[in-house]
């Protein structure tokens, strides 16, 4: 058994378990069928494919392009440093 998702465009609109591919019958000819079990971590309903990478949803479109797969690139760069955040709970 494995996990497919049925792709409309770049958005997952369900999940299926099946013997293969072509057990998913109809639906593999409506649907871009791509099989998911295995990805860490694994898309489910309503994740998006953004530049060929699954993003869960409720992402701000503006953060998207920083996504990569398992979590945001660039991402050291926001955090304030621990020293910062320290000093502005002492105030």
């Amino acid at each position: 058994m494995a996990k497919y998702a049925l792709v409309d465009g770049d958005l997952i609109t369900q999940v299926q378990v099946a013997e293969s591919e072509d057990a998913l019958g109809p639906l593999a000819l409506l649907f871009e069928v791509v099989q998911i079990d295995g990805l860490n971590p694994e898309p489910a309903r309503d994740w998006e494919r953004v530049n060929g990478v699954w993003c869960p949803p409720g992402v701000p479109e503006a953060a998207k392009a920083l996504w990569n797969g398992v979590g945001f690139e660039g991402t050291a760069e926001l955090e304030a440093p621990a020293d910062e955040e320290e000093e502005e709970d002492d105030k």
